[in-house]
């Protein structure tokens, strides 16, 4: 962590990668980073108004992740 480097789970949008000579870094996981972007810009933007919003908006992309009840957590 000193060094500045993430030692926990990749948080969701993320994965790690191994590069030579840094070791494993974080980097952009497609398309899920990208929707994460729209919603969190949506939000600067005031198009969603609440964390609910935000939520159903990511309800409606099968593509991004869920939980073990099939949740958007």
């Amino acid at each position: 962590m000193q060094a500045g480097f993430w030692i926990h789970k990749a948080p969701v949008g993320y994965r790690f990668e191994a590069i030579k000579g840094r070791g494993k870094v974080l980097v952009p996981h497609e398309p899920i980073a990208s929707i994460l972007c729209e919603a969190i810009e949506g939000y600067s933007l005031g198009r969603f108004q609440t964390q609910s919003e935000i939520k159903r908006f990511l309800e409606t992309l099968p593509e991004f992740p869920r939980n073990a009840r099939g949740e958007v957590a």
